[in-house]
């Protein structure tokens, strides 16, 4: 092969391992742990699986047992009274807030409340704000016509914290849809 061929296959080489590196490298970042209890879940509540991983990146960057100053427990940070509504809606009672450490539990019972928000919202970022902040804030946000002209949209998410995850988690969501 003469060199002036050889030149850029090498070129074009390198630049096709330096892309799978890359993605090695951000496969490495955002990973797609419990992926059998993530696919069973999203499958059953209809949820995108990125949409899941991207949650439980956030939320506790795949430590199922992180808790939160707010008293969130787990993968998917469920605090025990979130827990109760949400078994409740699934017809259990009596379930223990231990069971949030458990990844499978924490993540059937996030997809879950997550797939109620939405449901009850239609919206992804509606229902993220309602998982981040609490239905009942987003019902109020959504009759204030100061963050919302619809009642149905939000323009505008007056916690910053809430305002700060929403966009986190759907940019997360990319990253998994761009690297898987």
């Amino acid at each position: 092969m003469s060199t002036k061929y050889l030149r850029p296959l090498i070129v074009f080489l390198s630049l096709v391992a330096a892309f799978v590196c890359a993605i090695a490298v951000l496969r490495f970042i955002y990973p797609r742990k419990y992926s059998e209890y993530v696919s069973e879940y999203a499958g059953r509540y209809d949820i995108s699986e990125n949409l899941i991983y991207a949650v439980i990146k956030c939320e506790s960057g795949f430590d199922p047992f992180s808790v939160s100053g707010a008293g969130a427990i787990g993968l998917m940070q469920i605090t025990p009274d979130t827990l109760q509504w949400a078994a409740m809606k699934e017809g259990e009672k009596d379930i223990l807030p231990g069971v949030l450490y458990e990844a499978e539990k924490n993540i059937r019972y996030g997809c879950c409340i997550y797939s109620l928000f939405f449901e009850e919202f239609g919206d992804h970022s509606v229902a993220l704000a309602a998982y981040n902040a609490g239905r009942g804030n987003v019902l109020k946000w959504l009759s204030d016509g100061e963050h919302s002209q619809d009642g149905i949209l939000l323009e505008s998410i007056p916690f910053p914290e809430t305002e700060k995850y929403v966009k986190k988690v759907l940019m997360v969501k990319r990253i998994y849809e761009l690297i898987y």
